[in-house]
């Protein structure tokens, strides 16, 4: 044991880096153990104290490798966050590499994925609850879909078209195409939106942005132009009217959704409109958030 002049203390080694400083060499067995004998309730072995809590204070390092380049293997922050295979952890648990469990246990109510928001739609627009339809794989509020008058090829829109009567009468500009420049081309699948912007056509499908996942997938997505999107499990998605538990419930022509009795849905609805199936019962006709098993029909 070796104590140097600023007090460090070296076992195995005469020059100590640190107050404590324990090095050997042994292929058979441990450096060190740490062993409390006792053997009744509230017996403890180590206690680790660091004062500095904040994400940058490292509470404890485990490594392997020589002392100067090792590389990590379990690190905990003074925040709270460990870290395995990173000595950054964004989490209360984030490993770096495949996971391999017997069982996985979340208080989350879904499995989602993060998905783009489409370049026409703002995402601060969107909300957890919201219904959204996909469209070239990207999420966008159904309002801003194209429902109808979508082009079936490629024409060129001349300045602001006009309608008349019958009679050729009360000839009026179609303020809903008001937008449209001279020579401006609307592709296949496109349409003139009463805003101005040139929407695309019918969704893929429907899904529900949810802020209860218990796994989210594409963690890649880009950060701020992304949202969590629930694939399978129950979601709270925003419905109005009254609600019965069973129902299904259908999108419109908005974010919001609404409930109807499963013997009175239409197979076409069935096929297109039908988001999930209600799993509680609301009274009343306003709007708000009810628990729906999305993912299933």
């Amino acid at each position: 044991m070796r104590i140097d002049k600023s007090g460090n203390v070296g076992i195995g080694t005469t020059g100590p880096a640190t107050l404590l400083d324990v090095r050997g060499s042994n292929s058979t067995g441990y450096i060190s153990t740490f062993y409390n004998s006792y053997n009744g309730a509230g017996g403890k072995a180590v206690r680790i104290v660091n004062r500095e809590n904040s994400a940058n204070g490292v509470v404890l390092s485990l490594e392997s490798g020589d002392i100067a380049t090792a590389d990590a293997l379990v690190t905990v922050l003074g925040s709270g966050n460990v870290g395995i295979g990173t000595t950054g952890p964004n989490y209360k648990l984030d490993v770096k590499g495949d996971i391999n469990a017997s069982s996985y246990r979340s208080n989350g109510t879904d499995y989602a994925e993060w998905m783009r928001v489409g370049e026409n739609e703002s995402i601060s627009a969107i909300s957890a609850g919201d219904i959204v339809a996909v469209v070239g794989g990207k999420i966008t509020k159904p309002e801003n879909l194209c429902n109808s008058g979508i082009s079936s090829n490629e024409i060129p829109a001349q300045g602001q078209p006009e309608v008349a009567g019958v009679d050729g009468s009360s000839r009026k500009t179609m303020p809903s195409l008001s937008k449209i420049s001279a020579g401006t081309r609307l592709n296949a699948g496109q349409c003139q939106q009463g805003n101005g912007n040139l929407g695309t056509g019918t969704a893929a499908l429907y899904m529900v942005v949810t802020d209860s996942a218990g796994v989210v997938g594409n963690e890649g997505c880009e950060a701020g132009k992304c949202m969590t999107v629930a694939f399978i499990g129950q979601v709270r998605t925003k419905v109005s009217g009254h609600v019965s538990e069973g129902d299904y419930i259908l999108v419109n022509e908005s974010s919001i959704g609404y409930a109807k009795p499963k013997d009175r849905v239409s197979f076409d609805e069935f096929k297109s409109r039908v988001v999930g199936i209600a799993l509680e019962s609301k009274n009343n006709e306003g709007i708000s958030r009810i628990s729906v098993a999305v993912g299933v029909k």
